[in-house]
């Protein structure tokens, strides 16, 4: 695949690899070599766990694909749980000969599975089988003398779908503040939830961690820089709860998981700038202000401070490569405080109680709620669940945390009552040592302990920008559009197929591309040549091509050649925040045309000739994040400009002003979008004599009808797109079956022929259905459809059309 693709041949190994097992291995590999990772944390397999114990029956299918309306944890813990299971029954090297099986014959869809059948007896969808059974049974043994805590859930609202409840505040004595989401839901909201487990959607946010204190809540946004991609900052914001209003504290900061002072004026959060240097900082809750820094020592990276009630201590967690451990700092005295010694124990989201500090550990192999005395240092377990609980926020002795079921997180609330909490030394581990079988497949100890990393200094040397300015990484085919919505129904590129060679230096300031395409709407070929330069903050680029052009008109079809040399540059900008992915990007070309070969004038447009033409073009966007059955953006809008005309010649004449606009709108139900689609376009209409040029437009046709040219053109398109059924149905393991959608649609266009002052009115309407689905259980989905347009110009007459919007290749 490598000598036919490149760099990204590599990557088409996934077209016989599931994903899982490329994460599953990662994860495999990041346990078995240290004292930590992912497969060391019950909350990572919680949800399969929970599924299993609850005796959900998920075929194998539906858990490597997913689901629209069920939910299944993602394929990093399914891989985790599979490639884990694999190796500890069939040996630390059943992934290295399934792999050197597989690659012989790559090419085929099943590569994957034949191998690891000849290898465990077992193909991919078998091993799966047998490793629920086994780990069903293990996990169904380990808990069958579980003891669980008495426990209130606060929520009480019907779920529809797998819900979760997160982030519980206490705002006052009756209320509390959570986030909530669910599988057929809108995106993630605030809440608020009453004593009587009453709820009300507050607002959508992007919140992650959430602090709460005198009815404002807190947390860090994620902002990107306007120009550069690979930068962006964390800033903190603050919510009035009352009024609903956003307040933006801080600007281009580093800082992470604020926590809010019980009186509400200051706000302690982790600061991580670039040069790698953590620290826990004090800031005015009202201006924003840096009142104080605390730098980390001995590389410590802190996480999830939290005042006590005396608004003059902060607890919070420190980690470095020789474990982590729960610290108290007096933010008056500047004095720190170690709890507890450094281990490899999972521990987190440390709150005060009393003289108790609470916190998250995995220590009984199930995700609980611990508690460390801090003069003491005695440690207890507080709660007892089956599958898993975390995040605790306590007032006076009650207790909120969240709670996992199948059905999803929940707000649970418990009474503290310290002759209830289990000692330590009585908490028996209930968990499975799969991690600790892998580590002894390796090395058997921690190959990551600095101690045993050898310190080399590596020689520094000079980078040639030149010299490295062309990197080949890849070659191959594509097409277009992209499978995305931006790219059909905001730009509108014509369908094409070709072969490209790219190349990018390593620090992806320069790209390149040499090519050719095939444009199935007109025929014809092209090839082109290109270099980016991205290192300045406006872009630019050098192009070069040839292409062949075709226009149709009534009485016949024309045909030319053009090549053409462009320089553009471009000013590509990013101000998406909160719910929302906004941008806009300028843009200002100068291109030399030649034409030559066109024997055929319609009017008085030019023949064969050389001229200079110069473009401005840009575009704005906004779009609502969406929801897991979302279809298209509950909320957003594009508008696209260009002009482009040929001021340097005499012979040779031509002038365009073409605009798009698309908004999204929610539909009547859930998930339903209707999207409006205005156009307008203006060619040059004087035809006083000079060679006349007409430029490609970017317009879309109703649907239905040929392309034809214009001079003068506008467009309304209304759409109404809906799910119909979400089958979660195979066929073997031929074929998977996820998503049915459809779209009712009318368009009307308005245009002046070449050459003509009358306007002609073109119409449509009709229905779109797509089947989103995967084949032979390759991991990329296919969407394919069909459309059905009834002409709306007195003939009545009715055009079916298959449509391939998603088929990676």
């Amino acid at each position: 695949m490598s000598i036919l693709f490149g760099q990204t041949g590599t990557l088409i190994g996934q077209y016989s690899y599931p994903y899982w097992y490329f994460e599953g291995d990662a994860v495999c590999t990041e346990t078995a070599l240290s004292n930590s990772g992912r497969g060391r944390i019950p909350q990572f397999e919680m949800g399969i766990r929970t599924i299993l114990l609850s005796n959900q029956k998920i075929k194998y299918d539906k858990a490597k694909f997913r689901s629209y309306k069920t939910f299944y944890p993602g394929h990093y813990n399914l891989g985790w749980l599979l490639t884990s299971y694999a190796r500890e029954h069939y040996g630390a090297d059943i992934w290295d000969k399934t792999l050197e099986s597989s690659s012989k014959f790559s090419f085929w869809p099943y590569a994957f599975s034949m191998a690891l059948k000849h290898h465990t007896g077992l193909n991919e969808k078998n091993l799966y089988k047998k490793a629920m059974h086994d780990l069903d049974s293990s996990w169904t043994n380990k808990i069958k003398n579980l003891k669980t805590s008495d426990i209130k859930v606060i929520n009480n609202a019907r779920k529809k779908s797998w819900t979760k409840y997160t982030e519980p505040n206490f705002i006052d004595d009756t209320h509390i503040l959570v986030k909530k989401s669910s599988m057929k839901s809108d995106i993630t909201s605030f809440y608020m939830i009453d004593n009587y487990g009453k709820e009300y959607k507050i607002q959508a946010t992007d919140a992650g961690i959430v602090s709460a204190g005198k009815r404002k809540a807190v947390w860090s946004r994620k902002y990107p820089d306007l120009r550069w991609q690979l930068r962006d900052y964390s800033d903190i914001i603050v919510f009035d709860i009352a009024t609903k209003k956003e307040k933006r504290l801080t600007e281009k900061q580093k800082l992470f998981a604020p926590a809010i002072s019980p009186d509400g004026k200051k706000i302690a959060a982790v600061e991580y700038k670039e040069n790698m240097q953590c620290a826990l900082v004090v800031l005015d809750a009202e201006t924003g202000k840096i009142l104080k820094r605390f730098l980390a020592e001995n590389n410590d990276f802190y996480r999830t401070p939290s005042w006590n009630s005396d608004n003059n201590q902060v607890v919070f967690t420190k980690s470095n490569e020789y474990g982590t451990q729960i610290s108290i700092l007096d933010t008056e005295k500047g004095l720190t405080k170690d709890i507890t010694k450094r281990f490899f124990e999972n521990i987190g989201r440390p709150a005060f109680y009393k003289n108790f500090i609470i916190y998250n550990s995995p220590y009984n192999g199930i995700g609980n709620i611990y508690a460390i005395d801090i003069d003491t240092k005695k440690r207890f377990q507080i709660t007892s669940v089956k599958f898993g609980c975390y995040n605790p926020r306590i007032k006076d002795n009650k207790m909120l945390f969240i709670n996992y079921s199948a059905e999803g997180y929940d707000i649970a609330e418990i009474t503290l009552k310290e002759n209830n909490w289990k000692p330590i030394e009585e908490v028996t581990y209930i968990g499975l040592h799969t991690a600790d079988i892998l580590q002894k497949q390796e090395q058997g100890k921690n190959a990551m302990n600095p101690d045993l990393i050898p310190n080399k200094t590596f020689d520094i040397k000079k980078y040639s920008r030149l010299k490295h300015a062309v990197n080949i990484h890849s070659w191959g085919f594509y097409s277009e559009p992209a499978s995305t919505f931006s790219a059909d129904d905001i730009f509108n590129y014509k369908p094409k197929v070709g072969f490209n060679v790219y190349s990018a230096n390593i620090l992806n300031t320069v790209y390149g591309s040499l090519g050719g395409s095939y444009d199935i709407n007109e025929n014809t070929l092209s090839s082109d040549i290109s270099l980016i330069f991205k290192r300045f903050y406006p872009e630019f680029s050098v192009s070069g091509g040839w292409a062949q052009r075709s226009v149709n008109y009534d009485e016949g079809n024309d045909r030319w050649e053009e090549s053409t040399a462009t320089f553009n540059t471009s000013v590509p900008l990013n101000f998406s925040s909160g719910v929302y992915s906004k941008g806009a990007r300028l843009n200002a070309s100068y291109s030399f045309i030649q034409k030559k070969d066109k024997d055929y004038r319609f009017l008085n447009e030019s023949l064969n000739g050389n001229f200079s033409a110069l473009a401005y073009s840009g575009y704005l966007y906004s779009f609502r994040h969406q929801a897991t059955q979302d279809i298209n953006p509950k909320f957003g809008y594009f508008a696209y400009a260009v002009y482009q005309h040929t001021p340097f010649n005499t012979n040779i004449y031509g002038h365009q002003f073409s605009l798009l606009a698309s908004a999204y709108l929610p539909g009547i139900f859930k998930h339903h979008s209707v999207n409006i689609k205005l156009g307008f376009e203006q060619q040059r209409n004087d035809y006083d004599g000079n060679n006349y040029y007409w430029f490609n437009s970017p317009q879309s046709f109703p649907r239905g009808f040929e392309y034809k040219g214009f001079d003068r053109f506008t467009s309304f398109q209304a759409n109404y797109a809906f799910p119909v059924w979400y089958p979660d149905f195979n066929i073997g393991p031929f074929v998977y079956f996820k998503r049915i959608r459809a779209n009712i649609f009318y368009d009307i266009a308005g245009l002046n022929r070449i050459g003509s002052e009358n306007t002609d009115t073109y119409q449509s309407g009709g229905l779109e259905v797509f089947l989103q689905m995967y084949v032979l259980r390759l991991q990329e989905p296919i969407e394919i459809g069909g459309r059905v347009s009834y002409l709306l110009d007195g003939s009545q007459k009715i055009v079916p059309e298959f449509i391939a919007l998603s088929i990676p290749f």
